[in-house]
């Protein structure tokens, strides 16, 4: 007998490469040919089959139920034929709930009123300008605070002092800012103005001053000077001579630097307060000889 090959059947039979009798062949309820080894076992739906064959039927919401959001869940009894059909109800129903809720959450957020702002006033808002102003005038405060401060901080010279004693070596001072023999050997006469030179200050204000000197000399006038420090050269009448001097502050000293009009020589004066109280007139020629004139108080 002649071998023959049989492709598989669409209906379910095995490839067979070996020879084989020709298999009986039966009609099917629905008008389809099958063979007799697969006709029984093709006859019945599969369980998928069954299953997308099933209509979804969904229970009604339980009135005494929590849960307020979602649509009707399907009922498990419908689904119970396979794990397809069951999964598959499950995850729409799931999708239905989820949209249902965020519906709901987006129109309570959208019906919420927004926070009041609490805006001040036209009539409390600055005007314009205001703060370019206070940018310019904000270096000129400060400069006038520094300035308080530092007012505050100074020293007064302000009363009435009289020369209560003279240290250093008076006669090479006199020679050093150019003052002859005989002068010097009548200043040492009158013991350098002690008991006799009085000062009188006023001072309104920590850089203005006003002095009025009795000389040593009773030969000259009263000696008036007025100024204020860091504003420039003014002169000064001393008995030494007439100075052109400049006043500025070093800390809690008034510093002078002054030239000797008559000369020309370079004069340092300095002014302050000593640890006891006294006010000191102290005096450094060109050389370096220094002399100072220490002042009481007069009550």
């Amino acid at each position: 007998m002649r071998a023959s090959l049989r492709p598989r059947c669409v209906c379910g039979g095995r490839p067979d490469l070996e020879p084989h009798e020709p298999m009986p062949i039966v009609r099917c309820s629905d008008g389809r040919e099958r063979s007799a080894e697969t006709s029984t076992t093709a006859s019945a739906p599969s369980i998928a089959e069954q299953d997308l064959a099933t209509p979804l039927e969904f229970s009604p919401r339980d009135a005494s139920s929590d849960d307020t959001c979602g649509p009707p869940r399907p009922t498990d009894r419908q689904h119970s034929g396979g794990p397809l059909g069951a999964a598959g109800g499950l995850l729409l129903g799931g999708l239905m709930e989820l949209r249902a809720c965020m519906l709901e959450l987006g129109s309570q957020c959208f019906l919420r009123e927004p926070p009041a702002l609490n805006l001040p006033a036209a009539s409390e808002l600055p005007p314009p300008g205001a703060a370019a102003e206070a940018a310019a005038e904000a270096p000129v405060v400060e400069e006038k605070r520094a300035n308080l401060v530092l007012c505050r901080s100074r020293p007064s010279f302000a009363g009435d002092w009289l020369l209560q004693r003279a240290d250093g070596d008076f006669d090479t001072f006199l020679s050093d800012v150019g003052m002859s023999w005989l002068n010097r050997k009548a200043a040492m006469a009158l013991n350098y103005g002690v008991g006799r030179v009085r000062i009188t200050c006023e001072q309104p204000s920590g850089d203005d001053f006003t002095f009025l000197k009795v000389l040593a000399d009773p030969r000259k006038n009263e000696a008036r000077s007025c100024f204020h420090v860091g504003a420039g050269s003014f002169p000064v009448n001393d008995d030494i001579g007439t100075l052109t001097a400049n006043a500025s502050w070093e800390g809690e000293v008034l510093h002078f630097a002054a030239t000797i009009d008559a000369s020309g020589l370079p004069l340092t004066m300095l002014m302050y307060l000593n640890s006891d109280g006294a006010f000191v007139e102290e005096m450094i020629s060109s050389k370096g000889t220094s002399v100072k004139y220490v002042f009481a108080a007069q009550i």
